[in-house]
């Protein structure tokens, strides 16, 4: 099997659950995710971009600094529609949209969830270090570089 294929065929889909909340509140609340994690890297922090892009995906790392975004502004009402609109990725708020599979990939990866009562969607504004299992699927200069970063923050750490 072609490696890329196999990579592709890896990925996480959006679950079934993430995808019938989605059709079922084509407009919904948005808040803030506290899982009780200090440690890490703001959304819109370079290392976010530079390290989780490639896991992630573009869409669904511009989607989640324009939720980010929004909830810094203080819009918590998003209309599906016009959010996959305004990302250039679809209109419709079907099962199988772009927008519905983008917001599934962030729920999908563990950037966002619906909240424990339902109501709303929860957005992870701090990322984590990206762990072993993503380090993985970086390329070889991408994997260098995180190394770096990583030797460069624990002598900032010692000093």
């Amino acid at each position: 099997m072609d490696p890329e294929r196999r990579t592709r065929v890896n990925e996480p889909r959006p679950s079934a659950a993430v995808l019938d909340w989605l059709c079922a509140h084509p407009t919904f609340n948005l808040s803030t995710w506290d899982n009780g994690s200090v440690s890490g890297y703001p959304i819109h922090d370079h290392y976010v971009e530079t390290f989780w892009l490639p896991i992630i995906g573009p869409t669904a790392m511009f989607a989640a600094r324009q939720l980010d975004t929004r909830l810094t502004r203080g819009h918590t009402r998003i209309n599906l529609a016009e959010f996959g609109s305004g990302l250039g990725v679809s209109t419709g708020t079907g099962r199988h949209t772009a927008i519905n599979r983008t917001i599934g990939r962030l729920v999908d990866f563990g950037k966002a969830r619906i909240s424990p009562d339902g109501e709303r969607l929860e957005l992870l504004t701090v990322w984590p270090a990206l762990p072993p299992r993503s380090r993985r699927r970086l390329p070889p200069g991408l994997l260098d570089l995180l190394i770096a970063h990583e030797k460069a923050d624990m002598l900032a750490a010692a000093s």
